[in-house]
């Protein structure tokens, strides 16, 4: 006698392609977060690893280390440094270019912006630029910043070049 096959509920069916949906969009997101993960080093500050112990400071770094300074440091090193009064002054948007001269002292040379009512000393986090170049020490600095392109608001602000070695935070300032 012939075996009848049974066909399924449309229930049966229903459930079948519900889990079909569920087990594709469980793959997609799977490899959704791989995908992210995978592309999240390029997010991240780019460092160099010279060995295992040692950090080293990319030179577009935001010229900071970790264990030197912090934005509620009151360490004493950093109240050595000159107070903002000390440094040159600017009026932006009326001032486009500023000009920086001196002689490099270290591997690089840092330039860092801020806004006049911030005290660098209190928090050196809030620099509204802070970059650092490289150059050869004794090396006449002279470089130009375009104001313009630092989405700076309108106000008062001082600058500083600093100098900065391959590993630590910038130094110096002046």
């Amino acid at each position: 006698m012939p075996t009848k096959k049974l066909q399924p509920t449309s229930y049966q069916l229903i459930l079948k392609k519900s889990y079909k949906i569920l087990g594709l969009s469980l793959a997609i997101f799977a490899l959704s977060l791989i995908f992210v993960f995978w592309r999240i080093k390029f997010w991240l500050p780019e460092t160099r690893h010279e060995n295992k112990n040692q950090l080293k400071i990319s030179p577009l770094s935001q010229g900071f280390s970790v264990n030197h300074i912090t934005s509620t440091s009151s360490s004493p090193d950093l109240w050595q440094f000159p107070a903002p009064e000390k440094f040159s002054v600017f009026r932006y948007p009326e001032t486009k270019k500023i000009n920086l001269t001196g002689r490099c002292q270290d591997d690089y040379y840092a330039i860092l912006i801020f806004n006049q009512q911030d005290d660098y000393r209190r928090d050196p986090t809030l620099a509204k630029f802070n970059k650092a170049f490289p150059c050869q020490r004794g090396q006449k600095i002279k470089k130009e910043i375009d104001l313009t392109s630092l989405s700076l608001s309108a106000g008062q602000y001082y600058y500083f070049i600093a100098d900065q070695g391959e590993t630590g935070s910038w130094y110096n300032p002046r």
